[in-house]
């Protein structure tokens, strides 16, 4: 539990945004008004998405690459797990 923690916080909610919904922007506690403006905000968002963008990756990852390698690993480890009981039962059937 904090005690005494007090965080100044800037809620966003885009207008007609597929992506986002709401937007936080935790701000320093050494920030002043003057440097914590609208433009500032926007222009620190537009340089996050556009790191994520630049580094040859999507800013979120697509839901079909998450649900196919999550599907990937299930098969993977169905098949590990009839490995795992497949050989020592045959193993022991033909010795």
């Amino acid at each position: 539990m904090l005690k005494g923690t007090q965080k100044r916080m800037v809620v966003i909610h885009p207008p007609k945004n597929d992506c986002y919904e709401v937007v936080y922007f935790v701000l320093r506690n050494e920030a002043t008004p003057q440097q914590c403006t609208q433009a500032a905000l926007l222009r620190e968002a537009n340089r996050i998405l556009c790191e994520g963008a630049q580094a040859g990756r999507p800013a979120l990852p697509a839901a079909s690459h998450i649900r196919m390698r999550s599907t990937l690993f299930w098969l993977a480890g169905m098949l590990f797990g009839a490995l795992a009981v497949g050989l020592p039962w045959l193993f022991t059937a033909l010795g």
